[in-house]
């Protein structure tokens, strides 16, 4: 079975099994031997980017990974986390992982990084004017 590249289709999901690049964090299995292999989770990040790192390490050993597209769960999205991390602060978390996994895992460049910091700082000036504007439309 190819892995596919790029984004998947209703369709892809219709199989019973689908070899994708990364599964959810929300649910997966891993093998314990598989975990100690990879050395475990990487504690420099936290709350995003886990199971793209988890799957880059796996990947770098030879194994594939798979979605089981016959099991179904219910994940009850940001239900602890929203009750310590404000918006604001996801995003900044987000980000932070995202630089991370970047430079560690996928090796991007000096100018690549320059980029995305220029892209990281326009998103938060966005998000200073968007929060208040939603704080507002909510009353």
């Amino acid at each position: 079975m190819s892995l596919k590249i790029g984004e998947y289709s209703e369709e892809d999901f219709k199989q019973e099994k689908l070899r994708v690049e990364a599964v959810s964090g929300a649910f997966f299995i891993i093998k314990y031997n598989v975990l100690e292999e990879i050395d475990f989770f990487d504690e420099n990040v936290f709350l995003f980017y886990e199971e793209d790192i988890l799957a880059s390490k796996i990947k770098k050993l030879g194994y594939e990974i798979y979605s089981l597209n016959d099991i179904n769960f219910k994940h009850f999205e940001s239900q602890s986390i929203d009750k310590v991390f404000n918006y604001f602060s996801k995003i900044k978390e987000l980000q932070k992982s995202k630089m991370y996994y970047q430079k560690n895992y996928n090796n991007i460049n000096l100018f690549q990084i320059f980029i995305f910091k220029i892209l990281n700082l326009i998103r938060m000036i966005e998000l200073l004017i968007e929060i208040p504007i939603r704080k507002i439309l909510k009353r």
